[in-house]
């Protein structure tokens, strides 16, 4: 394990989990062939069609996220530098 303390005193460690969301896609009518986007934002997916509208969807359910291990720990000094990182 290297930290590099030449690039200032460790302030925190960063540990990031992974959850998940599931989007029931049955209840869309949607011609996916003309599909030009989809993304996500505060638990929304929007998908774009290639006419500009935009379809709203919730999620159907949310996953559980399990603590027992995360999938990256990083070091940061005051300045919010990446002093040391595992995983991922």
């Amino acid at each position: 394990m290297i930290i590099k303390l030449a690039n200032g005193k460790p302030e925190k460690i960063e540990a990031t989990y992974t959850t998940w969301l599931e989007y029931d896609l049955e209840s869309l009518d949607i011609d996916w062939s003309k599909v030009v986007g989809i993304t996500t934002k505060y638990t929304i997916l929007y998908i774009t069609m290639e006419d500009g509208t935009v379809r709203e969807l919730e999620h159907s359910h949310e996953g559980e996220s399990d603590y027992k291990y995360p999938i990256s720990l990083q070091m940061f000094n005051e300045k919010y530098d990446l002093l040391w990182e595992e995983g991922e």
